[in-house]
């Protein structure tokens, strides 16, 4: 039984790294890294993280306007030592620094966002921002999911 496991492992973990090293769509690649480090599982494909973040990384701000896409991007990068700034957020912001509305009802991009608002850099104002908007947001919805 044994080596039973331990040979399904190791097509598990080739599989994985095939998916890794596949994955070239910017948000695919973030979203399958995001998974494999939630799992716990991270430290068998640092190579191939590594490398998917590069990719990532060398492509720029490529976050498009998707709030969740964005913050995804900022945190996994920035919690990897990537060199990002909050100006990723630019597009989702309005002239006074604050969020769009369109973004105040966006769950996943909220829970996003605010995970990412942990990994600022003292007097990164936008972040700061980005904390409060998203707690505000999310403790709004989910009182009105409570009351549905």
């Amino acid at each position: 039984m044994d080596e039973c496991l331990k040979t399904r492992l190791k097509e598990l973990k080739f599989e994985a790294k095939r998916l890794l090293e596949a994955t070239v769509e910017p948000s695919s690649c973030l979203e399958l890294v995001d998974s494999i480090q939630r799992l716990g599982v991270a430290y068998h494909f640092e190579d191939e993280i590594k490398n998917g973040l590069d990719g990532v990384y060398g492509v720029g701000a490529h976050s498009g306007d998707d709030l969740y896409t964005a913050a995804l991007q900022f945190r996994l990068l920035r919690q990897r030592g990537y060199g990002v700034t909050p100006d990723i957020f630019s597009k989702l912001l309005e002239k006074e620094r604050t969020f769009k509305p369109c973004t105040s009802l966006d769950a996943k991009g909220l829970l996003s966002l605010y995970e990412a608002s942990h990994t600022m850099i003292h007097g990164e104002e936008v972040l700061e921002d980005a904390k409060e908007f998203s707690v505000k947001h999310l403790n709004y919805l989910m009182g009105t999911y409570r009351a549905i």
